[in-house]
């Protein structure tokens, strides 16, 4: 079973593997499109890494273990995908994907 600390960690995870490659992928954007959704993914992720740091999860609902197996899986994904920025399009999708992942994730939290 899944505790909040995990859920946590895994968000922070996801923002710092983000944050990490934010330069290159940057440089990777070749339109103003990639460079606003990088912006976007990027910001967002931020904001679920501070939200999850500040959150109480029911770590025996259902759709809480779904979405942290789900999170784990995009994790995998973000690391693969970041590995060629030859096509930061898809890159910059798999992203998105997995911010969406966290954000839903986060706000089945409750506040503290």
């Amino acid at each position: 079973m899944v505790n909040d600390l995990e859920i946590y960690r895994a968000v922070r995870k996801q923002f710092q593997t983000i944050d990490a490659k934010l330069d290159a992928l940057a440089a990777a954007c070749r339109t103003f499109a990639q460079s606003q959704q990088l912006s976007d993914e990027y910001a967002q992720a931020q904001k679920n890494y501070v939200g999850a740091r500040n959150r109480l999860f029911d770590t025996n609902a259902k759709r809480v273990s779904e979405l942290y197996e789900e999170l784990g899986a995009a994790q995998s994904a973000i690391e693969e995908s970041l590995a060629s920025l030859k096509q930061v399009d898809k890159v910059l999708d798999t992203i998105g994907d997995a911010v969406r992942i966290a954000t839903s994730l986060v706000g089945l939290g409750r506040a503290v």
